[in-house]
């Protein structure tokens, strides 16, 4: 039976719009219990990421809250965070485009499990009949297998809306609950296993190997704060572009860390060298869910890879000591040294949820556009490599 749009007064969710500096501590509390609650764990959804983001990175005047409530419990059903546009490449039209800063790795909407039919009704019904000033919302960073993505694409059609979902690239992951009795290690070709040996006897030379998941609030901050100078130190430090480069970089960290770490969010992984750090890693969890935020690593160890040997034993860490973790997110794109070692792959790219009819036929002219532009360099740039002359 097709979907059909329900009457608004069967409406069980109400949406609201408003500023996030109206936030007070009640709805704060309801947020971060959606937040855990969500039928899509998203780490950087979550007010414990947000809040440092407005309050050191972005001024917050061009953005909108949009929730959905449940009329008779008040409940927090849903909530997207959005900046205003008059235009982007995607819609040129004024929309709504998640609001994000360069730490944000992943787009998305908070969505109540259990919740999802009953609040995109709600969201749609908004923003088709009860507003006029946004064409549609543009998520621009997010998992395209989520299925909250795939049930909001089917329950628009019947509003005449369209979600329409562009892959853009696979991020490395890894799903602990595939693993079964293996290990990384014994998933990797006959070569890199010989690699990680061979990188695993230079660091033991430097110092017996250890390795430790720092979730307590006092060790977890100081290990974190090891991770701060280590980044410091290398050429992120160098190019300004690391969190102790910028003083509004360094109070957004450290807000962020402290949020998560009370609420036990906060999971500091340290691969060590004898007494020495040879790397150590930000890693934030929501639900079943977590997240590889940042990774700093000493130079001194550069001949090992300490990375890439801290990303192996981070996975079996993981899975003797958080059974309830289910997924790695690396939070990185396809060309990462991840691909190399993290077996899955998320399907990551870009959502366009267009609520009008020009917004519709705007909205496909614009991706069939890109795909001509992309289809054109390519072409381009195989027939340029065909004219090189071959070198004898």
């Amino acid at each position: 039976m097709p979907n059909t749009v329900p009457p608004k007064n069967r409406l069980q969710i109400k949406v609201r719009q408003f500023r996030p500096r109206e936030l007070h501590r009640v709805f704060l509390t309801r947020w971060a219990d959606l937040a855990e609650e969500a039928c899509c764990p998203n780490v950087f959804q979550h007010p414990a990421f947000i809040l440092p983001v407005l309050h050191s990175l972005s001024s917050g005047a061009d953005c909108w809250l949009l929730t959905g409530e449940d009329r008779e419990t008040g409940q927090l059903c849903g909530l997207g965070l959005f900046e205003q546009t008059r235009a982007s490449k995607a819609l040129p039209l004024p929309h709504l485009v998640a609001m994000r800063s360069h730490h944000s790795y992943r787009d998305g909407l908070l969505v109540r499990k259990g919740a999802e039919d009953d609040f995109f009704d709600a969201l749609l019904d908004f923003l088709t009949i009860q507003q006029e000033d946004w064409f549609g919302i543009e998520l621009g960073r997010m998992n395209l297998d989520q299925p909250w993505a795939l049930k909001l694409r089917e329950q628009a059609v019947p509003y005449g809306c369209s979600f329409r979902l562009t892959p853009k690239f696979e991020s490395p992951a890894v799903d602990l609950s595939a693993l079964g009795d293996e290990t990384l290690t014994d998933r990797c070709s006959s070569s890199r296993r010989k690699s990680i040996r061979k990188n695993r006897n230079r660091l033991a030379k430097q110092g017996e190997i250890g390795f430790q998941l720092h979730t307590e609030p006092q060790a977890a901050l100081a290990a974190a704060e090891r991770f701060l100078e280590l980044e410091h130190a290398s050429w992120k430090g160098e190019r300004g572009t690391s969190l102790l480069s910028d003083p509004h970089e360094t109070i957004f960290a450290r807000e962020m860390l402290t949020s998560f770490v009370t609420r036990g969010n906060l999971v500091v992984s340290e691969l060590t060298a004898g007494e020495e750090t040879a790397a150590v890693a930000i890693n934030l969890k929501m639900g079943d869910w977590l997240y590889a935020f940042k990774i700093g690593w000493n130079d001194e160890f550069a001949s090992a890879s300490p990375g890439m040997l801290h990303e192996l034993e981070l996975v079996e860490a993981v899975r003797r000591e958080m059974p309830e973790i289910r997924w790695i997110d690396s939070c990185a794109h396809a060309d990462s040294y991840l691909s190399g070692i993290w077996p899955d792959r998320l399907v990551m790219g870009e959502g366009l949820l267009s609520v009008t009819t020009l917004a519709r036929g705007t909205g496909k002219l614009m991706a069939n556009v890109r795909k001509l532009k992309h289809w054109a360099t390519e072409r381009i740039r195989q027939e340029s490599a065909e004219e090189v002359p071959a070198v004898n």
